[in-house]
């Protein structure tokens, strides 16, 4: 099998669960500690190989549309059941839900003893590695401040009987500042874009990482000010400019550039249907999977929407209506828009990624023993509950749809559109947003889209803006961020760190309007009102009519964090407090 630079992380974890079946057989990675193992670079190296997995992507093994069905946590998606934090239906678990801390003893473990295996390799060996190690613990730690805020910071490995286990918890910036003293050691000792080995990180993940997370905090501590979840005496400057200067490092780089072909209306879809990411300048990181090594998934099959009656891969009505027109205005005040009584007529004289988006009525999903089947058009491929089924990531490939735990398409772990946007919002949060900035940013990607330039100084007016307290150009920015990352697992993030539960509260997410005899005429003797068809009074498919009367229950008091399970606050003999709401 050809190993490329940017071969899967995956497949270097099965090469180490195949070929180190001996040194899994001694012991638990977290309890390794024999000077004899901890002797070479080539030690460490299959030590972290633990840590890769933790990467977002596709999952092994697992039936779902991969890292395109993240976003059904958010507005973007609307799957069969409701998400129990929109709905605000989550109670105190007694344990588990994500409060666990094996991966980080993990990484301290290494920690401490990777310095051992510079008795036999030199420092410029090793670091590489140590690089790796300090990336990972960020990575672990900012799940752990998305989900609870406060955390206590652990620096050693732990044990049973360690007093540290019942550390009390960190302010959340004590956590973050931590965060980017490790991913800043990750930055130093990383190898440069090309000089990394197969499908290991780089300097530029690290960076793209770093601009990430100090986005998230900085927003965060921005509009949660005053908030039972603000930041005593922060108020978000300091992140954002960390987040500019990460973003705008990778960018001056030069390693990188926006994919596209020379057609507007299949860049942004040919982008996520590939079977190579090796040779495209805007993926910095990627996972291969590989059917000889048992690495696969069912992707395909939920995206395409094969075989899958209770497809809860839904797009919402409230992210169709985020795209604009082409000519840049959006839906409420374009002379372009022409409605959405048919599916196709929603379609039309819109942003071309919208249409690269989702399945249209009678766009060819497979050709089957012969015959093309369309969806909408045969009664097996029409399975979206809301009118919208996610197109994005589809590879109409027959061996991938009409087989089980066969899929290999590849998924991007990160790529240089987040960085821009990054940058452009860093920027505008600051007060530091220029035309410039746009032109380097926001513009490339409406470009790469066929779509007009954004210019500060002519904006127009959206009655229908998301934040309309804010400025235009932050309502713009946001908007791009939502259209050109839809699905890939951001949108949740967002509206946490953006505060944006009027957007959630009370309300139930929509789906296409209905029309018997012109919606879906092919399928429409499969669906029956109030049994698996609901629409609301202006015949807009509603989903959660009965599931959710009054709409999503989310409550901006205690739902922007999860509670932290019983069990530990009991074991703690009180030093651990509940997070706010859950007491």
């Amino acid at each position: 099998m050809k190993f490329n630079k940017y071969i899967g992380l995956v497949i270097i974890l099965a090469s180490f669960l195949t070929a180190c079946d001996d040194f899994l057989d001694k012991a638990p990675l977290d309890q390794i500690t024999e000077a004899n193992y901890w002797s070479s670079a080539k030690d460490l190296e299959i030590y972290n190989n633990q840590f890769y997995p933790l990467l977002p992507g596709h999952r092994n093994g697992a039936w779902d549309a991969g890292v395109f069905s993240q976003d059904m946590n958010s507005d973007n998606m609307i799957p069969g059941s409701p998400n129990s934090t929109l709905a605000g239906t989550r109670t105190v678990p007694a344990s588990g839900a994500g409060w666990s801390w094996g991966s980080i003893r993990s990484v301290n473990v290494f920690l401490e003893n990777y310095s051992k295996a510079m008795s036999k390799d030199p420092w410029e060996i090793v670091a590489p590695f140590v690089g790796e190690a300090h990336f990972f613990k960020a990575l672990l730690y900012f799940d752990k401040v998305k989900r609870f805020g406060d955390v206590p910071w652990f620096n050693r490995s732990l044990e049973t009987d360690s007093p540290e286990l019942f550390a009390n918890r960190l302010s959340r910036d004590v956590v973050v500042d931590s965060m980017i003293v490790a991913l800043d050691k990750a930055i130093d000792y990383l190898p440069a874009k090309g000089d990394e080995k197969p499908g290991r990180l780089n300097k530029d993940v690290a960076l793209t990482y770093k601009a990430r997370v100090c986005l998230y905090e900085g927003t965060w501590e921005k509009y949660h000010a005053g908030s039972v979840f603000g930041v005593t005496g922060a108020n978000g400057q300091k992140y954002l400019t960390l987040a500019a200067e990460a973003a705008k490092t990778v960018i001056d780089g030069a390693n990188y550039s926006l994919y596209t072909t020379s057609d507007t209306d299949k860049s942004y879809a040919e982008l996520f249907a590939q079977m190579d990411y090796s040779s495209n300048p805007e993926v910095i990181m990627w996972k291969k999977f590989d059917q000889d090594a048992g690495l696969t998934h069912n992707v395909q099959r939920g995206i395409c929407s094969y075989d899958n009656n209770d497809n809860p891969y839904n797009l919402s009505k409230e992210l169709v209506d985020q795209y604009l027109c082409v000519d840049g205005d959006p839906i409420a005040v374009s002379d372009l828009y022409e409605g959405d009584t048919t599916i196709v007529q929603v379609f039309q004289g819109r942003d071309p990624r919208l249409k690269q988006m989702y399945w249209l009525p009678g766009q060819v999903n497979v050709e089957k023993d012969g015959v093309e089947l369309s969806y909408f058009n045969e009664p097996e491929l029409q399975n979206s509950a809301s009118g919208y089924q996610l197109h994005k990531g589809a590879i109409p490939d027959y061996y991938q749809l009409f087989q089980g735990h066969v899929g290999v398409s590849p998924s991007i772990t990160f790529r240089y559109a987040e960085v821009l946007l990054t940058y452009a919002e860093a920027k505008a949060e600051l007060g530091e947003i220029s035309q410039t900035i746009i032109d380097q940013t926001i513009n490339l990607l409406r470009a790469r889209a066929g779509m007009p330039n954004l210019v500060i100084s002519n904006i127009t007016v959206d009655p229908n803006w998301d934040f309309p307290a804010l400025s235009p150009v932050i309502n713009e920015i946001r908007r791009e961020r939502r259209i050109e990352l839809a699905c890939e697992g951001f949108r949740f993030k967002d509206l946490q760190r953006w505060r944006a539960h009027l957007l959630i509260q009370g309300k139930r997410l929509k789906g296409a309007k209905f029309i018997w005899g012109e919606s879906f005429p092919q399928t429409e003797d499969l669906l029956e009102l109030g049994s698996n068809l609901f629409l609301d009074e202006n015949n807009y498919i509603d989903l959660y009519q009965n599931a959710l009367p009054s709409g999503f229950g989310f409550d901006e008091d205690r739902d922007y964090l999860s509670p932290i399970p019983s069990d530990e606050i009991t074991i703690s003999n009180g030093v651990l407090t509940q997070n706010p709401g859950w007491e």
